[in-house]
């Protein structure tokens, strides 16, 4: 992937050494997102599971997907992460491509960073000959789920997203390119 930049803004691919950073970014982006709505305990157990260095790491090395870092002025300021292993049954026997994180740093919000990453996640799908792009995202969470609306993302469907004990859930949405 080539980088893309705007002003002081650029999107690279993440590297095997990039783990702490993403382990860092996403706990940061994650906690900034939704600490206040959530118990410690839940935000906690989510974060032993899924923002270690080692997990990071583990994902990294995955064939079936991808990551992308978003930095400002060189410093790690958001990331989105793409997959292509699993398919919500609603879509099987599609060509679909899913994009399973995507969080900016709070301070970064509202300056196009978002938009950057999500228009590098198109251009990689459609460079892999994907189809229909998707993700799950948090019924509660307003914010995003206008920003996708933005993009031309429609509800699909609903899954069961376990953050620690508390069962919540994402609304499915996706895009056809």
């Amino acid at each position: 992937m080539k980088e893309v930049t705007s002003d002081n803004i650029t999107i690279r691919s993440a590297s095997r050494d990039d783990a702490a950073t993403l382990a860092e970014l996403s706990y940061r982006t994650f906690e900034e997102t939704f600490a206040h709505l959530n118990s410690s305990e839940n935000m906690q157990e989510y974060f032993s599971r899924n923002c270690t260095i080692d997990v990071l790491e583990e994902e990294l090395k995955d064939t079936f997907s991808a990551f992308l870092i978003a930095d400002c002025d060189q410093e790690p300021i958001g990331f989105a992460k793409l997959r292509w292993s699993e398919i919500p049954k609603e879509l099987a026997g599609q060509n679909v491509i899913e994009i399973q994180r995507l969080y900016v740093l709070k301070k970064m919000i509202g300056k196009k960073v978002g938009r950057m990453l999500i228009k590098e996640c198109f251009d990689i799908a459609r460079r892999k000959k994907f189809d229909t792009v998707w993700l799950g995202v948090w019924e509660r969470n307003e914010r995003a789920i206008s920003f996708y609306k933005q993009f031309g993302f429609e509800v699909f469907g609903a899954q069961i997203f376990e953050l620690g004990r508390d069962k919540q859930t994402d609304l499915l949405m996706k895009k056809i390119l």
